[in-house]
């Protein structure tokens, strides 16, 4: 990890196993009635709110595998990837 890196990157997920890190987040809201479950705090998020879209990564030995998750806010992220330290 660069010092140009965001704080999030390859950041470890205190829920998976080690080998699974963050890899990008994003800001988002979306126009829909849709409702969200936040992967921390299992609260509805309305997709109308401002909330993050996280993509997490594995390498594997062929293929690199991801997946994405919602998180209600930036300080909820900071807070749970913290655990790890």
């Amino acid at each position: 990890m660069s010092e140009s890196d965001p704080w999030y990157k390859g950041a470890k997920i205190p829920t998976r196993s080690d080998d699974w890190e963050i890899d990008w987040i994003a800001h988002r809201s979306i126009a829909s009635d849709e409702t969200f479950e936040c992967e921390i705090t299992g609260r509805s998020i309305p997709a109308n709110s401002p909330h993050l879209l996280v993509t997490i990564r594995r390498k594997g030995r062929l293929r690199t595998q991801t997946e994405e998750f919602v998180v209600q806010d930036e300080d909820t992220l900071r807070e749970w990837v913290q655990i790890q330290d």
